[in-house]
């Protein structure tokens, strides 16, 4: 789950913040060795449930360097943002 609020009149309203924080974790996605500090500035406004999910698979990869193989998303049907990944070792 990335921003969940997409929306305006879903359950946690609307927010700039939700376009910028899912395209800046499909962006870490492509290089994972970067920083993850664009997505985190925008966490706390963006609503994300993932986000410590993100940030626990940002320690991983910091040991065990991963390519990105395969994206879905960023996509937003519903008030939440969604993305999917395949990384290669």
């Amino acid at each position: 789950d990335l921003s969940h609020r997409h929306l305006c009149d879903g359950p946690y309203g609307c927010d700039p913040s939700a376009d910028k924080f899912d395209n800046a974790v499909a962006k870490w996605f492509q290089n994972t060795a970067s920083s993850i500090d664009p997505f985190v500035k925008l966490a706390k406004d963006a609503l994300s449930c993932g986000f410590s999910g993100l940030v626990i698979m940002s320690s991983i990869f910091k040991l065990l360097p991963m390519q990105l193989a395969y994206i879905s998303g960023p996509f937003h049907p519903s008030y939440y943002g969604m993305i999917a990944a395949t990384f290669n070792r």
